[in-house]
């Protein structure tokens, strides 16, 4: 009420107090139907107990009714001492409930307390700054909520929750994020978090039954378009980056870039026993990728050294002999290698003999073949062809070091001439003697 106003109702009072007075003592008979009036009002005002402010003669309908009849106005609790609280209390009967109103003690916090007086019993607390708390009185940013004191189990402060339970895709609840709106187009920029129903899951398609939670972000807010779901963590647990249906515990649609593997070239990355990523250590050029026994590594590749019989001969030693052109000198490129010999021809005329060969290291033999040479019989005298073959790993080479292998043969037999033929030359298609070293 303004104080021009209040001054007008106080002289209009007094001028009716006078009048009143004057009236009684010249008529007293009024002052009984005066009092009678006095005392019925007062007994309504108890009876009632609603009190009206500037109601301009309407009954109040609450226990306070202040009416504010134009422009701005309001109510102020003041407590003059300027050093204690001024606050609002709400019993239960008698049992204090709440008390709501500013902490002159903190700060002048505006606080919602479970108690008689402010202070006690915090739940709500609005710092003048505007950071708010909830069941804290001291909030460390713009909102925040304390939960329980938990040591065994987490402690949820809040609930978002959207009614809706009808079944389907695609539908949830969420929080966007954004900053100011300087254009049109940036009504609709935002980056937020989502529960969102899904399929994925072993449930039922629906809001209630497989929930996962869908990442939105947005770039160019100059630019048409909302935002679009960059992540999403579906009910079973699997995430997807680009993609809203990942189908592994980790789906990529897209490039991906791990920082730590980052080096100089193209490498090949695989896992560890304990299935970390890792870089395989990059070769020497012209080394291969092969699996070993303590996982891939790279190795020189495989190669092979050879000769070949060249030219026709007999085999007619009854001792261990070198084979002419039949030596192989190579350098070792692996700690082992794979040793490889074949022979083939025919038995000399009307014999009956056998043929040895053996592999030779200038020290020791590495193994060799024996094959039964016969082409003799009681009626006609026969041409017999024989063949051999022999392989063996060889282990205990020295990389870098280098090897001579020859083949060395004999003959032997109870009739005829002993001589094994190897006409390489007159009969390629079926005579042959080769000696191979795979590494």
């Amino acid at each position: 009420m303004k104080q021009k106003e209040i001054s007008k109702k106080l002289y209009s009072m007094k001028i009716i107090e006078i009048s009143l007075f004057s009236l009684l003592l010249k008529k007293p008979r009024f002052m009984k139907a005066i009092l009678i009036v006095c005392c019925s009002f007062c007994a309504l005002l108890t009876m009632a107990q609603n009190v009206g402010i500037n109601t301009d003669g309407s009954t109040p309908n609450m226990m306070l009714h202040v009416k504010i009849a134009s422009g701005d106005d309001g109510i102020r609790v003041q407590n003059a001492s300027g050093a204690a609280d001024a606050f609002f209390n709400f019993q239960d009967g008698t049992t204090d409930v709440w008390s709501i109103g500013f902490d002159d003690s903190d700060a002048n916090k505006f606080k919602f307390s479970n108690a008689g007086n402010i202070g006690t019993n915090d739940m709500v607390t609005i710092q003048t700054d505007g950071w708010t708390g909830i069941r804290t009185s001291n909030p460390q940013s713009y909102f925040e909520v304390k939960g329980d004191a938990t040591a065994s189990a987490i402690s949820w402060v809040g609930i978002l929750r959207n009614p809706d339970n009808s079944g389907g895709v695609g539908h949830g609840v969420g929080l966007q994020f954004k900053g100011s709106n300087y254009t049109a187009l940036e009504l609709d920029k935002w980056a937020g978090i989502a529960g969102i129903s899904d399929n994925q899951g072993s449930g039922s398609a629906s809001w209630w039954d497989n929930v996962g939670l869908a990442f939105y972000t947005v770039e160019n807010a100059d630019a048409a378009g909302v935002p679009t779901e960059a992540v999403r963590i579906n009910s079973a647990g699997n995430v997807g980056i680009g993609t809203s249906s990942p189908a592994e515990k980790l789906h990529i649609d897209g490039n991906a870039r791990v920082n730590d593997l980052a080096g100089t070239g193209t490498r090949i990355v695989a896992t560890d026993a304990n299935g970390t990523l890792a870089n395989i250590s990059p070769g020497s050029e012209g080394q291969v990728l092969m699996q070993t026994s303590t996982g891939p590594s790279y190795q020189s590749p495989r190669n092979f050294n050879s000769v070949s019989l060249g030219s026709d001969i007999q085999i007619s030693s009854a001792t261990w002999s070198n084979v002419a052109g039949m030596s192989l000198t190579f350098t070792a490129t692996q700690t082992d290698a794979l040793l490889m010999f074949t022979g083939s021809g025919f038995a000399y005329t009307n014999s009956m003999a056998f043929v040895q060969f053996r592999v030779y290291d200038g020290s020791a033999s590495l193994g060799g073949t024996n094959t039964k040479m016969q082409s003799y019989d009681d009626v006609s005298g026969t041409i017999t062809s024989w063949s051999c073959a022999f392989t063996k790993k060889v282990t205990g080479l020295t990389i870098g070091n280098t090897y001579t292998y020859t083949i060395q043969g004999q003959v032997g037999g109870i009739t005829g001439t002993y001589n094994a033929a190897i006409f390489v030359t007159s009969n390629p298609d079926a005579h042959h003697l080769n000696l191979t070293v795979l590494q």
